[in-house]
């Protein structure tokens, strides 16, 4: 399966129903972001979907955080990049350690039709089979658990995406975030995107360039990453084809 221009699923034939294509292309964040804008420009009629994957580290923030973008950018290294999305919640580094999804859905499709919190559901637990297949074990956290886990965890990081936790979330037995997930919803329809941390992403990094070195600790008490769970390395690029093959089967016509 590959994407035309406009970022609609055209179907070719697939060998192996667990890893198409033999391989996804490395992104950068600001052609994530410009996808995503894309998507939510015109009605969406049909489910569409890309699966990111990143050789550089960048940070994304809020729409809320944009007052702060000139002095994260003065504090973070030379040559990474700083954006601001459309949409709200905390700021995410992206970066070779995430694999991520952006999901663009009709209105009524019907992952979206229900609750706005129940909107996170069947995309949480696609992610908990595709990663349980791969040996890492999570599950979603349903909308009841929330309260309790966050609470468990110690204090949120509130300014960072992955500094508390939200509806079916991906976590681990021990409640700490696996897989982020985040919505726009607007008239043209919803778009649900989430992030997988592969391996441990560099928190020092986030912290620093926002301004809150103190959390580091609070960042890595609450986050957990692919590899950690299976005790060795996890090949992001197999998953990223695996999450691309669940998305396919659950959403391609």
């Amino acid at each position: 399966m590959t994407f035309s221009p406009g970022g609609r699923i055209v179907r070719r034939a697939i060998g192996d129903p667990f890893s198409p294509p033999r391989s996804l292309p490395i992104d950068t964040v600001q052609q994530e972001q410009a996808w995503n804008t894309l998507q939510m420009a015109e009605p969406v009629t049909a489910p569409r979907f890309r699966v990111w994957t990143y050789r550089d580290p960048a940070i994304v923030l809020g729409c809320s955080q944009r007052a702060l973008h000139a002095e994260v950018a003065r504090r973070m290294p030379q040559g990474m990049d700083v954006l601001v999305r459309p949409s709200g919640g905390g700021a995410v580094l992206t970066g070779p350690w995430m694999v991520s999804a952006s999901v663009a859905l009709p209105l009524t499709h019907p992952w979206v039709r229900g609750r706005l919190p129940d909107s996170y559901r069947d995309l949480g637990q696609l992610h908990v089979d595709v990663l349980a297949a791969l040996g890492v074990a999570g599950r979603a956290l349903p909308e009841s658990e929330v309260a309790a886990a966050n609470a468990h965890l110690g204090p949120v990081v509130g300014w960072a995406c992955y500094g508390s936790l939200a509806p079916w979330e991906v976590v681990d037995a021990a409640g700490r975030k696996l897989v982020g997930l985040a919505q726009r919803r607007q008239r043209t329809g919803v778009l649900l995107v989430a992030g997988t941390l592969a391996t441990v992403p560099d928190w020092p990094l986030l912290c620093g360039a926002l301004g809150h070195p103190d959390d580091v600790d609070g960042m890595q008490r609450r986050t957990v990453s692919c590899d950690v769970l299976a005790d060795r390395p996890l090949d992001a690029a197999l998953y990223a084809r695996r999450l691309h093959a669940a998305l396919e089967r659950a959403l391609g016509e």
